[in-house]
């Protein structure tokens, strides 16, 4: 190596071994500068293997040199060159000096781009194991003249780099400082500090120690304060071009060293879940800029092999292109109150891809890692042709930002099938409550064309009082608001009661941010809904297994999951947060009524070995128990219970709130245990709080109440079962009594749970009825019917129900009517009681054998709505012939005829009601002809056929005989239809003769007597016996 540079060395300074392609074929904008573009991008039309370059710009033309000698050993780049002359520099690498004076002159300009193609050719044809050999770089200097042409113009640059550089080294030490500053937010970085970091222009400008050596205009700054919709594609190309061109001539090599470890940090390895990158990127989206008649919302793209994002906000500014392509950049500020940084969590996309692109309005530009370091985290490349795959979405929503992730992971795979997956559970609907703006999140799942969409509404305020400042436990909540959200899910509803606040940071504290910082809560109205995170600082950060979730602005850990316990600012605001809960609870009577459900436990798994988070609990039991009489309204006269397990299937606490008046404590709680509640003098709750939520019969306006009744009456059989068990399990007087006032008692006759009828404000006896043919028809009685056993057994435990036997029944009909008789002998009554007694004498009628025919019965009598005892009464009838016309100078009342359930055609009937009212010692009936009566003149007595077996000719036989002889001798007289000579005619009974017995005498009235009916017939003087009578021989 010369002690002195060389002539080229001179010119350009030591080339760099990474950069092997330097033009100084004048600015851009000149016209061999355009020529040997368009000869390029000529080139990239080629079929080569090596097409996938792009070689459409300036600064790409290094990417062409890379291509070309890059691992290629030095013979090979000779034998592809030797039509050219070349050189060495003192440090020895290869100058290729090539002449273009005319740039018109297409001759030279073919042999030139003969030249680039036979090397690029050969680099792409070129061996596997000869790309690993590792050779002495070679620089390509192409100029625009002769070296010695150009050598008077350099010597002139030259001058103008010294007095550069001179100025430059004024500015080192300020320099120096700021890089300082950035190694320091680094690590702070990657203490888990979500630090705002503002990194100056100066100092991006200065990522370059080149860059001065170029006059043109700085596009960035151009752009700072356009509107995403101003912006052209041309100044973004522009833009992306000059970001490149400063990342890639950055050549501070301990700086970049630094910044490369940082980069690489942050782009795969920042966080143990490998879908945290999507909170990032919803993080991102919340805090962009939207138009106010647009709904927020952020789609979410899954396919085999990549994910798209798209954010309907207003579009990227150059400000956030250049956040996105810098370390630590942010253009958020903290009075904008954004809940993270776009720069930082942008980085965590390469956790899955390596070549994230974001399409913004004029904006196209992708990243590709890995690159020749890891400055390719934040080394942007243009686009040129957006992929395929998403092209219909883009152009479709071409005034949303897209975010294009081609996924590492190759598809179709297990592996990548269950990061897709993973990918669609992280969204978690959570997040949204703790959004100021983002309102919508939307799940396309392309790989089964499912769409899952989360969307939040405000339904309204919940119950807790708006203040501006509350005072509570020497913490001072300002601007404290509550209201109810709905979050709009793929499996339905869920509705959240979600409080804010802001609160005072004290100036002591050094890790504050801001004076003032704000804490949200958040409870799932659901008892059933589970929540997968506690913790959010805007995002989720860690799972406590509380009922409820809080979002503060936490310092948090480097893997973002877990809060940084060290750090005084973040204690300050977990004690906030519990005094705010104990607030909230006691405050909210929709909290207050839920406090077992949501008051946290130290039994929690995810807490046991957390002694930091377990200060907070001990803080909040130690509040809940200093304000336990206001919490569960003791005072007010509300009845308090802990949960008893074997009733929780039976009700919940919101009704037994609702309709019982009482709170519930969840016993099973880690702070309110049953041994706690027990010292309290609270009691479990009990089946007859359970009855007491039924409403009663004189109180049927508590709408709670009569909403409870209609939904136990669309409970299955096994819920009453269980409800009656535990009644009769705890069956007491109290109960018992209780019992009669609700509705839960099923009629024989109905299929609903029904009050019980009364009379008088009576409860009408209870009776259980095995028999379901029995139709009661007494007014005092009410027959139940029992869907289980344990129903069964409830009723009789109580003592207000029996069993209706037959024998109880007789019992109680004997009774009410003895009660009837003495008030006096004959009583009006009304038509319901006649029908009743009428009822009751019918079922006695079959069951004469089972009272003393003794007791007093009662019987309607006359025509008139009257009763008097059946021993006062003459029967009206004799063998259902009515024959009170023959009964002279009656004393005492008729029996009211027709009787119960008979008509006159019904003989048998009237038998049973006759010899029914003789048994029971009604007055036989004293009948007297008058003596100038005819037959006619008598009614007529039924035929013998009628009495269709032995039976009944028995009962016949047994009313006859008791009636007196003159009586008998009457009836006797009585017509019947007899036949003779086959005519019909009406005879006395007496007079007849059994047909089958004078067959030899048609002229006779004969009778049609049936054989069981013989001797009947016989007793009421019917010829019954066989005869002959001879006639005289002819003459």
């Amino acid at each position: 190596m010369a002690d002195s540079p060389c002539s080229h060395c001179q010119l350009f300074g030591k080339p760099l071994a990474r950069i092997n392609f330097i033009i100084i074929a004048g600015s851009p904008d000149s016209m061999v500068y355009q020529r040997v573009k368009h000869l390029i991008r000529d080139y990239s039309g080629i079929n080569s293997p090596a097409r996938d370059t792009n070689y459409t710009n300036y600064d790409s033309l290094m990417n062409i040199s890379d291509q070309v000698f890059n691992r290629q050993t030095q013979e090979e780049v000779v034998d592809a060159t030797k039509s050219l002359s070349t050189e060495k520099c003192c440090h020895g690498f290869e100058v290729f000096p090539i002449d273009i004076n005319d740039v018109s002159d297409s001759a030279q300009l073919q042999i030139f781009k003969k030249d680039i193609l036979n090397l690029l050719e050969l680099k792409a044809d070129e061996d596997v194991q000869t790309k690993d050999k590792i050779t002495e770089p070679a620089s390509w200097i192409m100029m625009n003249g002769s070296l010695k042409q150009a050598h008077q113009s350099v010597n002139e640059e030259l001058a103008q780099l010294r007095s550069e550089l001179q100025r430059t080294q004024l500015e080192q030490d300020r320099l120096r400082k700021e890089n300082l500053q950035l190694n320091q937010n680094i690590h702070r970085l990657q203490l888990g500090t979500p630090t705002v970091v503002t990194i100056s222009p100066n100092v991006l400008s200065h990522f370059s120690a080149k860059e001065n050596t170029y006059d043109q205009e700085d596009i960035i700054s151009q752009l700072q304060n356009v509107s995403p919709h101003g912006i052209t594609v041309k100044q973004a190309e522009q833009c992306i071009r000059e970001i490149y061109r400063r990342r890639t001539t950055f050549d501070d090599h301990d700086m970049r060293k630094s910044i490369c470890g940082s980069l690489k940090h942050l782009g795969s390895d920042l966080y143990s879940s490998s879908v945290h990158f999507l909170h990032e990127l919803i993080q991102n989206a919340e805090d962009n800029i939207y138009d106010c008649a647009i709904v927020p919302c952020l789609r979410i793209e899954l396919n085999h092999d990549y994910i798209l994002l798209s954010n309907n906000e207003q579009g990227l500014r150059a400000t956030d292109v250049l956040a996105i392509c810098s370390l630590a950049v942010s253009t958020k500020t903290i009075e904008q109150k954004h809940i993270g940084e776009k720069g930082v969590g942008f980085k965590s996309v390469f956790a899955a891809s390596d070549q994230p692109m974001l399409i913004s309005h004029a904006w196209k530009f992708y990243f590709k890692v890995p690159g020749v370091d890891a400055m390719s985290y934040i080394t942007p490349l243009w686009v040129e042709n957006i992929p395929e795959c998403i092209s219909s979405q883009i152009s479709t929503n071409s005034q949303s930002t897209h975010l294009y992730l081609p996924l590492k992971l190759q598809a179709h795979t297990p592996a990548t099938n269950q990061f897709l997956n993973d990918v669609a559970r992280a969204v978690d609907p959570c997040i949204l409550l703790n959004m100021r703006q983002l309102k919508k999140l939307e799940i396309v799942d392309r790989r089964e064309e499912k769409v899952i969409i989360i969307e939040k509404q405000v339904i309204g305020p919940t119950k807790l009082d708006i203040q501006p400042n509350v005072i509570f436990e020497n913490c001072n909540f300002m601007n404290l608001t509550g209201s109810i959200n709905q979050l709009c899910t793929l499996t339905g509803y869920n509705i959240f009661r979600v409080y804010a606040c802001d609160i005072d940071v004290p100036s002591s504290i050094e890790q504050r941010r801001a004076p003032t910082t704000s804490l949200i809560m958040a409870f799932p109205c659901e008892k059933d809904y589970c929540l997968t995170r506690n913790v959010y600082t805007g995002l989720p950060v860690c799972d406590l297994g509380f009922n409820f979730m809080f979002n503060a602005d936490f310092h948090l850990v480097t893997s973002r999951e877990n809060v940084r316990e060290n750090v005084q600012f973040n204690t300050y605001l977990r004690d906030n947060l519990a005094v705010l809960f104990v607030y909230l609870i006691q405050n909210d009577p929709d909290l207050r009524k839920d406090i077992g459900r949501y008051c946290p436990s130290s039994d929690t798994h995810q807490i046991k070995h957390s002694s930091w988070w377990l200060i907070m609990i001990d803080r909040i039991n130690a509040l809940i128990t200093k304000y336990l009489s206001v919490l569960f309204d003791i005072k007010t006269g509300k009845l308090i219970r802990h949960v008893n397990s074997e009733l929780t299937s039976l009700i919940s606490n919101e009704q037994l709130y609702n309709c019982a008046n009482i709170q519930v404590i969840d016993s099973s709680d880690g702070f309110l245990t049953h041994e706690r509640l027990k010292s309290f003098q609270i009691q479990s709750v009990s089946i007859k709080d359970v009855l007491e939520c039924f409403p009663n019969c004189d109180d049927p306006t508590n709408e709670f109440r009569h909403e409870f009744r209609l939904w136990t009456q669309k409970q299955d059989e096994r819920w009453w079962a269980q409800f009656f068990h535990h009644l009769s399990k705890a069956m007491t007087p109290e109960i018992s009594a209780t019992m009669l006032l609700k509705p839960i008692f099923i009629l024989q006759y109905d299929s609903k749970r029904q009050y019980l009828p009364r009379m008088n404000d009576t409860f009408l006896l209870l009776f259980i009825n095995d028999d379901p043919s029995i139709r009661m028809w007494k007014r005092q009685i009410t027959l139940l019917r029992c869907t289980s056993q344990y129903e069964r057994n409830a009723l009789l435990n109580s003592n207000r129900a029996q069993l209706l036997t037959e024998k109880r029944l007789v019992e109680i009909i004997l009774h009410h009517h003895l009660q009837l008789a003495r008030s006096s002998k004959i009583i009006s009554v009304d038509a319901e009681l006649i029908n009743e007694l009428w009822q009751d004498l019918f079922y006695l009628r079959s069951r004469l054998d089972k009272f003393d025919k003794s007791t007093p019965l009662l019987v309607p009598i006359n025509r008139t709505l009257s009763i008097t005892l059946i021993q006062n009464t003459i029967l009206p009838t004799l063998f259902g012939v009515d024959i009170r016309s023959f009964i002279p100078s009656v004393t005492s009342p008729f029996i009211y005829h027709p009787y119960y359930d008979t008509h006159e055609s019904h003989l048998i009937n009237h038998l049973q009601w006759e010899y029914f009212f003789l048994e029971m010692n009604c007055h036989r009936p004293s009948i007297q002809l008058p003596k100038d009566y005819t037959v006619d003149q008598l009614p007529l007595l039924p035929s013998f056929t009628m009495l269709t077996d032995e039976k009944w000719t028995r009962l016949s036989e047994s009313i006859l005989l008791a009636q007196t002889q003159t009586t008998q001798e009457c009836l006797r007289q009585f017509p019947i239809v007899s036949e003779s000579n086959t005519e019909q005619q009406i005879s006395p009974i007496s007079a007849t003769f059994d047909k089958t017995m004078a067959t030899d005498l048609p002229s006779l009235p004969q009778i049609s007597v049936p054989s069981y009916c013989r001797s009947l017939a016989s007793k009421f003087g019917v010829c019954a016996e066989t005869f002959t009578i001879k006639c005289p021989p002819p003459i």
